[in-house]
């Protein structure tokens, strides 16, 4: 089965909360500064998106192979904090690694 692996660096932002990380829309794991989770899925397509309170990241798109691990790293940087405000919705960083 392949798996996805979400990172939570310790980013500047939020150093109290964690985050909350959706695939698919369904909640599959919550994150402290420094922690990781590891989620199998099935191969494919699905969509990873990274919350904590009223603010996200993008929706960000990925595919899985079978047997395939993708890692993911979902953070909310001291820089974002203003973005929380102006756009909360992409004040979450998410990307590939």
């Amino acid at each position: 089965m392949a798996s996805l692996r979400v990172e939570r660096p310790h980013d500047g932002g939020g150093i109290l909360r964690r985050l909350r990380v959706d695939v698919d829309g369904r909640q599959v794991a919550e994150l402290d500064q420094g922690e990781s989770a590891e989620i199998p899925l099935p191969p494919g397509a699905h969509t990873v998106t990274g919350r904590t309170d009223w603010t996200s990241s993008p929706a960000f798109d990925i595919e899985l192979g079978e047997d395939e691990q993708v890692r993911v790293q979902v953070a909310l940087p001291f820089a974002a904090l203003w973005n929380m405000v102006r756009r909360p919705r992409t004040a979450l960083t998410i990307r590939r690694i």
